[in-house]
């Protein structure tokens, strides 16, 4: 066995230790450790992120139609650039 494959072998037996002696280690995981994340929590990241990428592409179409109305606006006679 490697040594990377040691130290993964001994943190798990920590955490089975830690969760007396193979208990509820997703809990342990998600609750007292913080090391994974909560079903309820990835949903409301996953919101956050949605609700984030929609906002971005209103951004962008409000640009595009900021230069689309500064274009028309120097194409106008007189108009200087």
């Amino acid at each position: 066995m490697n040594k990377t494959r040691t130290a993964a072998a001994a943190a798990l037996l920590g955490l089975l230790a830690a969760c007396g002696g193979g208990g509820d280690v997703a809990e342990y995981l998600t609750e007292e450790s913080g090391a994974v994340a909560s079903a309820h929590a990835l949903q409301a990241w996953g919101s956050e992120v949605r609700r984030l990428r929609d906002d971005a592409e209103r951004a962008g179409k409000r640009v595009e139609h900021l230069r689309d109305r500064l274009a028309r606006f120097e194409a106008r006679p007189g108009a200087e650039g």
